[in-house]
């Protein structure tokens, strides 16, 4: 009798415990959750930065990875173009690759049909790290495109995607850390702001401070020579320009800047030049237009804070003449001004 009350126990904590990781599951397939603690993941400020978009309608976007999200200023460029009608968000996403990109474009597009109600032009900074599919912040479980990744093949993300308490595990593994624990208890009892600020303040931006060191101007590690690119990330790419331009959506690529061996150099000379030549020819092709490299004399270490980042000064500068050029080279975007 007592085995028998014993396995009752049992098979009452397995029922407990099942119904609690179901519960938890639950929670992660609610977006207001995973926005809510956006102070403790990345995936939570990228959801602030859609919301942001879908609720201002922004007339320029302008995506990457952590490149865009420290080095275009949306405020510097308003105050450039003297605009009070244009809004310009920063779709900067930090440890982010095409995979991503694309399924925030159709997360986007599924609550605004077609994504042109919500913007009317896009700017894309190319880097060959958008075009390696490793990820460390777990994007793709909230965002990716489940349709698209099991055309890619991308099987693994795909069911993260489905099974999100055991695709978001390695991230959770973080609140064992101190400090991200105690924003994970405080993030549930009250509203926190991400870790990049508010973006209806910044616009997406977030600033950096502080400028290379004397070990930082002379390291030669920070960069491969070049980066060998996968070629699902190149699909996906291709996937988000295809339906772009299917929904009427004006869209302009830039390359950014780093500082790499003592100087700053443009990120396309980071591509293999066999892939570089690959994605020009494809751009080519959908007639999208280039924003050619940007002039690097003006810029020096003292515009970034680390060898891939623009500092604050460094993203005001170089935000200036990327405004400068998009109003030279692209007419429709100097329509809407």
């Amino acid at each position: 009798m007592q085995l028998f009350y014993r396995n009752i126990k049992t098979i009452k904590g397995i029922l407990v415990a099942t119904l609690l990781l179901i519960l938890v599951e639950f929670a992660f397939h609610q977006d207001e959750i995973v926005q809510k603690y956006r102070s403790v993941f990345a995936a939570g400020r990228l959801m602030d930065k859609i919301d942001y978009i879908n609720n201002y309608k922004p007339k320029l976007i302008v995506a990457g990875n952590s490149r865009i999200d420290n080095g275009i200023d949306p405020m510097t460029a308003k105050n450039l173009i003297s605009s009070d009608s244009v809004d310009i968000f920063n779709l900067g996403i930090p440890g982010s690759n095409m995979r991503v990109i694309q399924g925030v474009t159709n997360y986007i597009t599924a609550n605004n049909n077609p994504l042109n109600s919500v913007s009317d032009h896009i700017l894309i900074g190319l880097d060959p790290g958008l075009f390696i599919l490793e990820e460390q912040l777990g994007y793709s479980i909230f965002f990716g495109d489940r349709k698209e990744m099991w055309n890619q093949q991308d099987f693994h993300w795909l069911l993260a995607s489905i099974f999100r308490l055991w695709g978001f595990s390695p991230n959770l593994k973080g609140l064992r850390e101190p400090d991200k624990l105690q924003k994970f208890i405080k993030a549930s009892f009250s509203q926190v702001e991400a870790w990049g600020g508010d973006v209806t303040t910044n616009k997406g931006f977030r600033a950096e401070e502080g400028i290379l060191s004397v070990k930082e101007q002379h390291n030669t590690e920070d960069f491969k020579n070049t980066m060998v690119l996968d070629n699902r990330a190149i699909n996906y790419f291709m996937k988000i320009i295809n339906d772009l331009k299917n929904q009427d959506i004006e869209v302009a690529i830039f390359y950014p800047l780093v500082y790499k061996n003592g100087k700053v150099i443009p990120v396309s000379e980071l591509f293999e030049p066999d892939d570089l030549q690959l994605i020009t020819d494809f751009l080519k092709k959908k007639n999208i237009r280039f924003i050619s490299d940007i002039e690097t004399d003006d810029f020096t270490f003292n515009d970034f804070f680390n060898p891939g980042h623009f500092n604050s000064k460094g993203a005001e500068k170089f935000t200036r003449k990327l405004i400068t050029r998009l109003m030279n080279e692209w007419p429709s975007f100097v329509e809407i001004l």
